[in-house]
């Protein structure tokens, strides 16, 4: 089963919405978005077409029962059958101050929960982001003892 998630860039009253159909969780999604966001942290100029340039430039790799094919795509709004939603404000960044962002997560009005949502900064973002990547770790390494899976554990940020 997939888990879907919308990303929101906003930069003053301007909203992009990224989809992405596979694993949206922190662990996956986050860490995408803590990457994106870290590379360009550093700039001097900061462009959000640069940075959804970064995002829509990923794709999943080919395998042998799929094409490559991007992870993220463009879409008009919240899906509404999503399980995560983030939502990245650009503004403070280009301020000279940082991005702010926040994640909300389960089936229901998503658009109106990440209202209530804490902000985090990018440091912020990192350690929710290495705290459920260390849960993961703990949940694949059980399942590949008991040689349900064979998958790798996550690299932490």
């Amino acid at each position: 089963m997939s888990t879907r998630t919308n990303i929101i860039i906003e930069y003053g009253k301007t909203s992009i919405y990224l989809y992405r159909h596979h694993d949206g969780y922190l662990a996956e999604t986050g860490a995408d978005i803590h990457r994106v966001l870290s590379a360009h942290k550093k700039r001097s100029i900061l462009q959000t077409t640069d940075i959804l340039k970064d995002f829509l430039n990923q794709s999943y790799p080919k395998t042998k029962y799929r094409d490559c094919q991007p992870i993220y795509e463009i879409t008009n709004n919240v899906h509404s059958d999503i399980e995560f939603l983030y939502r990245i404000n650009m503004y403070p960044a280009i301020e000279g101050g940082q991005f702010e962002i926040n994640y909300v997560s389960g089936y229901y009005d998503l658009d109106q929960k990440i209202e209530n949502s804490k902000i985090l900064t990018l440091d912020q973002f990192k350690d929710a982001i290495n705290q459920e990547i260390k849960f993961s770790n703990i949940r694949i390494a059980d399942l590949n003892k008991t040689n349900q899976t064979n998958w790798d554990l996550y690299q932490s940020l």
